[in-house]
C-alpha cells in the first residue's frame, strides 16, 4: 500500500519517517479514504509506544503522505 522512507525534516533538524501512499493506489478512492483514517487515527493517540504524526499530505494530494516520528 506504502513505502516508508527515513528522512530529515529541515526545519526542525530531526529525522523522520515518511510513508507515501503508492502512486499506482493513488487513483482509488478507497485506498486514499483508508489512508487517511489511518492518519487521522494515529494523530488522535498519545501513548509512549505509538508514533506521533508530524504532518499529513491529505487524501487528494499526490503523492500522499504520512510523516511521523522516526524510532530507531
Amino acid at each position: 500500500m506504502a513505502v516508508v522512507w527515513r528522512g530529515w525534516d529541515t526545519q526542525l533538524r530531526r529525522t523522520v519517517a515518511v510513508k507515501v501512499l503508492h502512486a499506482h493506489l493513488h487513483s482509488r478512492e478507497d485506498i486514499r479514504k483508508r489512508f487517511d483514517r489511518e492518519a487521522h487515527a494515529v494523530a488522535r493517540l498519545h501513548h509512549p509506544y505509538i508514533l506521533d504524526v508530524y504532518d499529513f499530505s491529505g487524501p487528494q494530494a499526490q503523492p500522499s503522505y504520512l510523516v511521523t516520528e522516526f524510532i530507531r
